[in-house]
């Protein structure tokens, strides 16, 4: 049986950062950024984007990715290419945990943002939720090339939407990247240790 665990939490919150140790503990990570990267990179999606958003140029540009980031700032534009995309990041999901079911992988992580907004949440046995106080948040998210005020509240806003009270298990990473990880690697030992990978009551 195969245990999928998601990791899910507001931008800079570090979820990459602890995917990247689970990953180096010799746990599998399906990174949903990764897999919109890829998909991106499609013809079949960067027709179907087209369709959708006519005037933003995807079969002409060599940077979809850059494209998306544009119509990504208004919110009918977002909920509309999250209605395209959410679906294939979670074929891929569903791909990945398959492949790790047919090799009797016994744990394995899905890093998404959005994970309960995609509906993800649902090839989930646990979750584990990030969170730290909103100013430091800001300020990591702020020392970002290219991030503003004005995106970090848009995402901030898209990505905060009461996920903590739907996690298992909830790290605050305002502490150390080291306890941050004993922390996560306490979690995965925990979720190890269930009887077939089955929440305790």
């Amino acid at each position: 049986m195969t245990v999928v665990v998601g990791l899910t939490g507001g931008i800079a919150t570090g979820k990459t950062t602890l995917a990247r140790f689970a990953e180096a503990e010799g746990v599998p990570v399906f990174y949903a950024d990764k897999a919109v990267a890829g998909l991106y990179q499609t013809p079949e999606v960067l027709l179907e984007l087209a369709k959708a958003f006519p005037e933003a140029g995807f079969l002409s540009s060599d940077a979809p990715f850059e494209t998306v980031r544009k119509i990504a700032v208004d919110r009918e534009a977002l909920l509309l290419l999250e209605k395209i995309m959410h679906p294939l990041v979670g074929q891929k999901a569903e791909e990945f945990i398959a492949e790790a079911v047919k090799n009797n992988v016994p744990l394995v992580l899905l890093e998404v943002p959005l994970l309960f907004q995609s509906g993800m949440d649902a090839l989930c046995s646990y979750v584990i939720a990030l969170q730290v106080p909103e100013e430091i948040q800001r300020q990591r998210a702020l020392d970002r090339q290219g991030m503003t005020e004005k995106k970090f509240s848009f995402l901030h806003e898209r990505q905060n939407s009461g996920y903590k009270n739907k996690a298992d298990f909830i790290i605050d990473t305002s502490c150390s990247i080291t306890d941050a990880e004993q922390a996560l690697k306490t979690i995965l030992a925990k979720i190890k240790g269930e009887e077939n990978g089955s929440k305790s009551s």
